[in-house]
C-alpha cells in the first residue's frame, strides 16, 4: 500500500505539545554537549591567561641574561638577538639592557656607589624630577641626596676618568613586579640584604653612544682581566628581552613558545655556553600548567557529561513512547494495512525529526552565545565550534536512532507479541527501591573522597580529581531526591484518608495533587534534583573562592605585608599615623626549644592593634585571633612580678609547656592553643610585644595592613622609615589550583541550571496537558459554590507543595552534601583553614523568588484556563 509519509511533518502540527517536547529535548541535549566542549576548551585558555598575567610582560618571550662582558661584546649579542627576533616574528624587536658592576663615583666633596646602566627606551620609563637632557648621566634622587650632586656636575671614576655631566635627576626605582622594569628589578633595585658592593642604584645613560664613548679600548680591558684587575667599570651584564603581546589562546601561546625557543637556540649556537647566566622560555611552564588544569577538568567533567547525555537519550525514548501512546489508534490502523514496526518508527522520525534538528541547532547556538555565563574564558580556540558541531551532530544521529528504535520496539511489543505476565523475579525486583543502588554508590564514593579526592602525580603541580569521589555530593542529592519523591508518592496514595473540609482549599489542592500523583512525583524529583545540584555546584565553588582568600590571608597575615628595618622600628617610624588605623606591627624570629628539641617560630604581636591590620576575613580565623589575644591578655594579667616565663599561644602544632626555653633568654609558658593565626604557616608561638624581654632578638619586623602595599611603602618612606620588601595577599598564593576546582564544579552548576529549566518546563507542560480536565473540574466547582479565591488557594497548595518541597529539601541536601565534600577538596592542605561551603544567602534568596514566580505563573495559567472554560463544550468533548 502507499503510505502518506510525505505529509507526516504537516500532520505533526496537529499535536503541538509533542513537537515542543521533541524540540526542547533536542535543545537540552545539544546545549549540554556544546557547553561541555566549550567549557573544557576554555579551561586551557583561562589557565594560560592566568599564568601569563602573573609574570612580567617582558618575560613572555625569550629571557636571556649574559655574564659581564666588554661593551662591544654586549652590542654584538644584542645585534644577534635582533636578527634572530626578526627571523622568528618578534616585530617589536629586542630591548637590550647593559649594567656595569658597582662603581664608586666621586662628585668632588663626596662620593657614592652606583651602577652605570643603559636600556633601550629607558628615557620614557622613569620619572624625571629635574633636568632631562639625554647627552649625559641621569642620577637617582638617593644618590643626589647622598653626594649633594646636581645638574651639570661631572663625577669621576677611577677606571673611566671624568664622566659626562649630570643632565637629570630621577625618582629611585622600586620593586613593583610590573611594567617596564619588572624583568630588571634585581639589577636596578638594590636588595635589602645585599652588601654595599653587591648592588647599588643605577646611574642611567639614556644614549648608548654616550656609554660607548666612555669605554676603554678592548685590548686594555682584556689586559686588565688577564692581570686580575677590576674591570667592573668596563664590563656589562647584558639582558635581552623580547616584548610581545600576551597570547589570547593556547595555540597562540604554543606558537609563541616555539618562536621563543627558536630564538634561544639561535643565541645558544652563536654564543659560548659560559656566556649565559640564564636562558629560557617562561611560557613553557605556563603551557604545562594549562595542560594539567585542562586534563583535571576534563577527567572530572567527562563522566558527568556522559551520564547527562545518556539520561537525555533516555528522555528522548520517553518522547517516543509518548508519541506512540497518542498515536496508538493511527499506528494500529497502519499496522493492519501492512506497515511494519520499523515503518512506524520511521513515521515518528519524520514527524519529530525536524523539531529535534531545530532544537539541536538552537541548543548549539544558545550554548555558544551564553558561554560567558559558564565558561572560564570567552576566547575560543580555532576549530572548537567545529568540534562542538560534530558532537551535536553525532548526538542528533543518536537521538533520531533512539527515537526510531524505541517506537519500532514498542510497536512490535504492542501489535506483534502476545502480552505475557511478568515473572515473579521481575515483580520482586521492581519492589526494590533504586535508591539503594545510588545510596551504595554514594557510600563508595564517600569512602574514596575521605581517602583523598585530590592527588598530585609525579612531575605535576595541579591536583587531579578522582571522578568517583567527585560524584559523592551528586549521588547524595540523587538518593535523597529519590527518597523524598518516593515518600511524596506514598503520601499521595494514602491522601484519600485525609479529611480537611474545614479548609477546602487545602483539601482540593491535595486531592488534585493525588489525582496526578505520577506527574507530581516526577516533577518534584526533577526540581529537587535541580536545586540540589545547583546548591552543590555553588557551594563548592564558593568554598574554593573563600578558601583562596582565607589561605592567602593566613599566608601573608594581612591584605599586604611590608618588611621594615630594625632602625625604622626603633625610631617608631614603622607605623606612621597616616596608616595606623589600618595597620599593625609584628615581629618574627626562628628559634629552637630544648625540650622537646624542635625548631619553632616566635611571632611577636601587639594585642591592642592587631585587629587593625591582621587578616580577619574568615570567621574561623577571626575567632582564633580573638581567642589567642584574649588568652595573651589573661596570661599577662595572671603573671607574677618575678615570673620570667612569657605567656604564649601555640599555633600549628607547637609543643605546649610551662617552661619552654627558646633561646636568647626567652622562656615561654603556653596559655592557649588555636588552629590558625594570620601570618603563621609552621609551628609558632604567638606572644605579646610588651612581655618579650629586651634581650630577645627579633629577626624580621613586618607591617601588616589592610591597605595596598604600595600605599604602605609610600607612607612609611615619607615618614623617614626604611622598607625592605612587600607582598600583596592577592598575588602571594598561586590561585590556579583553586581556579581548577572552581572550573570543575562550575560545570555542575550548568547541569543544575539545565535541570531547573527542565523542571519548570515539565511543570508548565503538565498543567497544559491537564488543561481540559482541570478547566472542567474547576468550572464545575465554581458553579457549585466554590469561591474564586478558594480555587486560587487550592492551586497554590497543589503547586506550592511541589515547589516548596523541592526548594527546601533540595537546598538543604545540596548545601549539606557540598559541606561534606568541600573539606576534602583542598588544593593547598598545608595552609589553614580547610575549605567550607559558605551559607548560600544569595542562592536562597534567588531560589525563594524563583519558586514564588514559577508557582505564581503556573497558578495563573491553571486559573485562567478555568475562568475561560466553556463548560458545555468541554462536556460535549
Amino acid at each position: 500500500m502507499k503510505l502518506p509519509w510525505r505529509r507526516a511533518p504537516l500532520v505533526a502540527w496537529g499535536q503541538p505539545s509533542s513537537l515542543l517536547v521533541a524540540l526542547f529535548a533536542g535543545l537540552v541535549l545539544a546545549f549540554v554537549a556544546t557547553a561541555a566542549v566549550l567549557h573544557v576548551s576554555s579551561v586551557r585558555t583561562a589557565a594560560v591567561d592566568y599564568n601569563v598575567s602573573r609574570f612580567c610582560p617582558h618575560l613572555r618571550g625569550p629571557a636571556v641574561e649574559l655574564v659581564p662582558m666588554r661593551f662591544d661584546g654586549s652590542v654584538e649579542a644584542a645585534s644577534l638577538a635582533q636578527r634572530s627576533a626578526a627571523d622568528h616574528g618578534f616585530d617589536d624587536g629586542v630591548v637590550a639592557g647593559l649594567y656595569s658592576g658597582v662603581l664608586m663615583l666621586d662628585f668632588g666633596e663626596s662620593s657614592g656607589r652606583a651602577k652605570l646602566a643603559y636600556r633601550d627606551g629607558l628615557a620614557e620609563q622613569v620619572t624625571v624630577v629635574r633636568g632631562g637632557g639625554t647627552d649625559g648621566l641621569w642620577i637617582p634622587e638617593s644618590l643626589a641626596e647622598l653626594t649633594g650632586a646636581d645638574l651639570g656636575d661631572r663625577p669621576r671614576q677611577a677606571g673611566l676618568g671624568e664622566l659626562p655631566p649630570v643632565t637629570a635627576v630621577y625618582e629611585d626605582l622600586e620593586r613593583t613586579g610590573e611594567g617596564y622594569w619588572c624583568s630588571e628589578e634585581k639589577l636596578v633595585v638594590p636588595g635589602p640584604m645585599d652588601s654595599e658592593w653587591q648592588s647599588a642604584p643605577p646611574v642611567l645613560v639614556p644614549d648608548r653612544d654616550v656609554l660607548s664613548s666612555l669605554q676603554p679600548p678592548p685590548a686594555v680591558v682584556d689586559e686588565l682581566a688577564v692581570q686580575w684587575e677590576d674591570v667592573s667599570h668596563a664590563t656589562f651584564t647584558t639582558t635581552l628581552r623580547f616584548p610581545v603581546d600576551a597570547p589570547s589562546t593556547p595555540e597562540e601561546a604554543a606558537a609563541l613558545h616555539d618562536r621563543s625557543r627558536a630564538v634561544v637556540d639561535d643565541l645558544s649556537a652563536e654564543l659560548a655556553r659560559e656566556d649565559f647566566v640564564s636562558r629560557g622560555v617562561y611560557l613553557e611552564r605556563s603551557l604545562q600548567l594549562a595542560d594539567e588544569s585542562s586534563r583535571t577538568v576534563t577527567l572530572a567533567v567527562l563522566p558527568l557529561t556522559v551520564v547527562s547525555l545518556l539520561v537525555g537519550l533516555a528522555g528522548m525514548a520517553a518522547v517516543a513512547v509518548q508519541w506512540l501512546q497518542r498515536r496508538t489508534r493511527e499506528a494500529r490502523l497502519l499496522w493492519t494495512h501492512g506497515a511494519s514496526p520499523l515503518a512506524l518508527g520511521t513515521r515518528a522520525l519524520l514527524e519529530l525529526g525536524l523539531p529535534v534538528l531545530v532544537g539541536s541547532a538552537a541548543g548549539l547556538a544558545l550554548a555558544t552565545l551564553a558561554r560567558g555565563l559558564y565558561a572560564p574564558s570567552l576566547v575560543l580556540r580555532d576549530g572548537v565550534l567545529v568540534d562542538a558541531a560534530l558532537a551535536v551532530g553525532g548526538l542528533v544521529v543518536a537521538s533520531l536512532a533512539v527515537l526510531t528504535a524505541t517506537v519500532a520496539v514498542r510497536a512490535h511489543q504492542l501489535f506483534q507479541t502476545a502480552p505475557r505476565a511478568r515473572s515473579r523475579a521481575v515483580s520482586r525486583l521492581r519492589l526494590v527501591p533504586w535508591e539503594l543502588a545510588t545510596g551504595a554508590l554514594a557510600v563508595w564514593s564517600g569512602l574514596r573522597l575521605a581517602e583523598g579526592a585530590l592527588t598530585v602525580e609525579s612531575g605535576e603541580v595541579l591536583p587531579r580529581v578522582d571522578p568517583v569521589a567527585l560524584a559523592f555530593p551528586l549521588l547524595v542529592v540523587v538518593t535523597l531526591a529519590g527518597l523524598t519523591a518516593r515518600g511524596l508518592g506514598w503520601s499521595l496514595v494514602r491522601s484519600h484518608r485525609l479529611s480537611a473540609w474545614r479548609r477546602p482549599a487545602f483539601q482540593f489542592g491535595i486531592r488534585r495533587l493525588a489525582a496526578s500523583g505520577g506527574t507530581a512525583v516526577g516533577v518534584t524529583a526533577l526540581a529537587l534534583l535541580a536545586v540540589g545540584v545547583l546548591a552543590v555546584g555553588g557551594g563548592i565553588v564558593g568554598a574554593q573562592r573563600d578558601a583562596f582568600d582565607a589561605k592567602s590571608g593566613v599566608l601573608v597575615g594581612g591584605e599586604s605585608a611590608v618588611d621594615v628595618g630594625n632602625t625604622t622600628v626603633n625610631a617608631d617610624q614603622a607605623v606612621p599615623a597616616s596608616i595606623a588605623e589600618r595597620s599593625t606591627l609584628v615581629g618574627r624570629s626562628t628559634t629552637s626549644i630544648a625540650d622537646p628539641s624542635r625548631e619553632v617560630t616566635v611571632l611577636v604581636v601587639e594585642p591592642d592593634t592587631f585587629h587593625r591590620g591582621g587578616w580577619l576575613g574568615d570567621r574561623r580565623i577571626a575567632s582564633a585571633v580573638d581567642e589567642a589575644l584574649s588568652a595573651l591578655r589573661a596570661g599577662e594579667a595572671d603573671r607574677g612580678p618575678g615570673d620570667a616565663a612569657v605567656p604564649a599561644v601555640r599555633v600549628a602544632g607547637a609543643p605546649g609547656g610551662d617552661q619552654l626555653r627558646a633561646g636568647s633568654g626567652l622562656v615561654l609558658s603556653t596559655v592557649g592553643e588555636v588552629t590558625g593565626f594570620p601570618g603563621v604557616t609552621s609551628p609558632t608561638y604567638v606572644v605579646a610585644r610588651d612581655t618579650v624581654p629586651s634581650g630577645f632578638r627579633v629577626n624580621t619586623w613586618t607591617v601588616l595592613s589592610a591597605l595596598p602595599a604600595a600605599e604602605v611603602v609610600d607612607r612609611i618612606q615619607a615618614g623617614g622609615g626604611w622598607t625592605i620588601q612587600s607582598v600583596e595577599r592577592t598575588s602571594s598564593l598561586d590561585g590556579l589550583p583553586f581556579l581548577t576546582m572552581e572550573w570543575t564544579f562550575g560545570f555542575i552548576t550548568v547541569l543544575g541550571t539545565v535541570l531547573a529549566v527542565l523542571a519548570i518546563t515539565s511543570l508548565l507542560l503538565a498543567i497544559e496537558v491537564r488543561r481540559r480536565q482541570n478547566a472542567l473540574s474547576g468550572a464545575l466547582s465554581l458553579r457549585m459554590g466554590v469561591r474564586p479565591r478558594t480555587l486560587v488557594a487550592s492551586y497554590l497548595v497543589e503547586l506550592g507543595t511541589i515547589g516548596g518541597l523541592a526548594a527546601l529539601v533540595g537546598a538543604a541536601v545540596g548545601w549539606g552534601a557540598a559541606q561534606l565534600a568541600a573539606s576534602q577538596l583542598d588544593p593547598a592542605p598545608r595552609l589553614v583553614p580547610v575549605p567550607a561551603a559558605p551559607v548560600p544567602v544569595l542562592f536562597l534568596s534567588v531560589l525563594l523568588v524563583a519558586t514564588l514566580a514559577v508557582v505564581g505563573a503556573a497558578t495563573w495559567l491553571a486559573v485562567r484556563a478555568v475562568r475561560t472554560a466553556r463548560v458545555g463544550e468541554l462536556i460535549r468533548e
